[in-house]
């Protein structure tokens, strides 16, 4: 059974190969930065995968690295760049099963991977890279090997800007596939993620 769950999820990793990849460069309509928006920046993963499986070689894991990208020189982005002003803060991760359970994790001082600062913020020219079998052990208060996860998710940067990868991979198969998480630099005309609508006081 657990092999079977192996060759599905690398049949599902084949099929987004081809077809998330090859969408990835189209118009991404993101709100633009002020006094409207909230000072964070969300960014969507289509496929994340966690598949334990009895021999570790044939179990699945995503790899995800989220970058802080404002720290760019004064001038070189422009005056949207230089509005910015949140340049800092703790990542929240929305992650769906593909039952449809929902579940969320955001970084503190003793989140898993490394890339954060002692309170679990994402500073400006840093990079976060963690496995998804560790953000899951965390909600659930489990051991990595019991974890399980096949769905998508949002990643939410609480400052202005987010960007990253992630690549799922099938260790005992020796296949790993990258994904770019959308909408990525200079997609919809911003400098990257879609900015977040702010609530009515």
């Amino acid at each position: 059974m657990t092999k079977l769950r192996s060759i599905v999820c690398f049949s599902f990793l084949a099929i987004l190969a081809f077809g998330v990849n090859a969408q990835a460069g189209g118009d991404a309509v993101a709100f633009a930065a002020g006094d409207a928006t909230t000072s964070q920046a969300a960014v969507y993963a289509a496929f994340l995968a966690r598949v334990p499986n009895d021999d570790g070689s044939l179990s699945a894991d995503t790899a995800i690295s989220l970058s802080n990208i404002l720290a760019a020189p004064a001038g070189t982005l422009g005056d949207y760049y230089d509005a910015l002003k949140d340049r800092s803060g703790t990542v929240e991760f929305f992650l769906w099963d593909s039952d449809g359970t929902s579940m969320f994790y955001e970084t503190a001082a003793d989140s898993p991977g490394v890339g954060l600062d002692a309170m679990g913020y994402l500073q400006p020219g840093r990079t976060y890279t963690v496995r998804l079998a560790e953000i899951l052990s965390k909600i659930k208060g489990l051991p990595e090997d019991e974890v399980e996860f096949t769905g998508y998710g949002w990643v939410v940067g609480n400052f202005d800007a987010i960007a990253g990868t992630y690549s799922v991979t099938i260790f005992g198969l020796g296949f790993t596939q990258n994904f770019e998480f959308t909408p990525a630099v200079g997609h919809g005309g911003t400098l990257t993620g879609l900015q977040i609508q702010a609530t009515s006081p």
